[in-house]
Parts: structure tokens; sequence; C-alpha cells
């Protein structure tokens, strides 16, 4: 990072800054507006604003969960106090320091996700989406991390199933639409071939329809329709939940395939999420 970055979102201003000739540190501080010097609120709204309009976005679009570290709110205009009374202070800047690599345009894609966010018809359902996300990230248990990744996908593509036909017709409409970039699917078959390759050969069978999702993923990998094969990624991913869920436990030695299955679908998660607001390509 060679210059300041400045932002505005919602009001607030913020300037992403180097602290070190290294490049290796940044701050991000932002403007509270306030009738009154308040430091316990403006830390309050601060940790809050950062976490809601950072962090999560910055999650759902990299993959990465920030780990803030928090100053005390730093009054940065106190020269004006002498001459303004206390209660017509306005600014109120706080930091806290993110201790990792930061891409600028991260950062920017993170902000503009908010910002749709913000505008969208389903932005409700799409923020708990986010906080189940988030607990997925930052979960200690690997199956507790899957559920939560569930959850999280449950809440997005409910959306899609607006006469409530269940959960198998819901992933494949959401399949159906997202990611619109037929690119980012080949990205996903490929990146993941190995744990999908897993799902192919492990015999996940759905007993209420009958079928064997694994099967049916078998015959259509390395087929052209990379969607269709998503789609059928997302039901045997769907049949490891329905296990996690009703089955209680899962074997010791099914922990390394859960956290893969974990690995494919936060990334089918993320590509969706982006693609349903609007943050992805068409191709």
């Amino acid at each position: 990072m060679d210059v300041v970055q400045t932002f505005e979102v919602f009001g607030c201003k913020l300037s992403l800054n180097r602290v070190d000739e290294n490049n290796t540190e940044g701050r991000l501080s932002f403007e509270l507006k306030a009738d009154t010097v308040d430091v316990e609120k403006a830390k309050t709204f601060g940790i809050e604003w950062i976490q809601r309009n950072l962090i999560d976005s910055y999650l759902i679009v990299s993959g990465r969960y920030l780990k803030p570290e928090f100053d005390e709110p730093k009054l940065l205009n106190e020269s004006q106090l002498v001459s303004v009374p206390r209660a017509y202070i306005v600014s109120f800047p706080m930091r806290g320091a993110i201790r990792c690599p930061l891409p600028i345009a991260n950062v920017e894609k993170s902000l503009q996700l908010r910002e749709k966010l913000e505008a969208h018809a389903d932005k409700e359902s799409l923020e708990r989406s986010m906080r189940w996300f988030r607990k997925a990230k930052v979960a200690d248990d690997v199956v507790d991390a899957f559920v939560m990744q569930w959850i999280a996908l449950n809440a997005l593509y409910g959306m899609f199933d607006p006469d409530k036909r269940g959960d198998r017709i819901a992933i494949k409409n959401l399949i159906n639409k997202h990611p619109t970039s037929t690119e980012k699917i080949r990205e996903i078959l490929a990146a993941y071939d190995g744990t999908i390759n897993k799902l192919a050969s492990r015999g996940l069978k759905d007993w209420r329809e009958q079928k064997n999702y694994s099967d049916e993923l078998r015959d259509l990998i390395g087929n052209q329709d990379v969607r269709r094969t998503l789609m059928a990624v997302g039901l045997c991913l769907f049949v490891i939940r329905s296990e996690l869920f009703h089955g209680g436990t899962m074997p010791s030695q099914d922990v390394d395939f859960i956290r893969e299955c974990s690995q494919l679908l936060e990334r089918i998660y993320r590509e969706c999420f982006c693609s349903y607001v609007g943050l992805s390509k068409k191709s």
C-alpha cells in the first residue's frame, strides 16, 4: 500500500493508511457522528460497525476472517474543544488494527458488497445468512462448522423456494441461477475435484426420494453441463448435512472428509452469495 486509501460508506469517512515502511501493517479509522463525547458509545459503535461493514463482508468476498485488535477510541479533534462546547462536537474517530495483509481491492469489494446489501430486497435474510457464516468460520469443531455453514446456505437458498417445496428444490433453484458465471463454476469443480470425486464414490443416498446422488454425480463428472454437475454436488452435500443433523454423531475417521466438504461448501456459498447480490460478472 503506497498511499492512503479513503472511502465513504453510509455517512462514515474511512481511511486505510500505512503504519510501517514495510507495508506489513495498516490502520482503518472512521468518524462517528455524535452529540456528545461518549467513549464507550464510540467504542461499541466502532466495533459493531467494523464487524458488520468490513469483517463480515470481507469474509464473504475473500473467505478470510479478519481478527481486529481494537485500541481505545482516541479523540482526534481535541483542540476544537477549547472554543466549541462539548455538546456540539461531532467527530469522534476510532481506530481498529487488523494485523494481516489487507489488499485494497478486497476492501473495496467488501464495501461494495455492504452497499449492495443495504439496498437489497432480501437484506434481512442475507444478513442472517452472513452471521451464521461468520459463526462457522470461528467454530472450533469441524462438524459444528459444517452445520453452521449449511444454516448460512439454507438462509440463502430458502429465498429460492417461495412455495416451500423443500430443500432439494431450493438448492437446485439457487444453483440454476447462481453463480451466474459458468467460469466460476468450472473453477469450483477444478479446485475441489478431489473432494467431488470422494462425494461421487461415497454412495450418498436420499432415502426420502430413493435416489443415489453419488451415482448421479459420478455420471456427470466431466460433463459439459457444469451447472448440472454443481447441482449434483450440492445435493450430495445435502445428504452429508442430513447425516450430521439426524445421525447424531459421525465416526472419527470421517472428520477429515467433513473438513473437505466444509471447504467445498464454503466456496459454493460465497460464490452464490456474491452472485446473488450482484458482485459477480456474468459470462
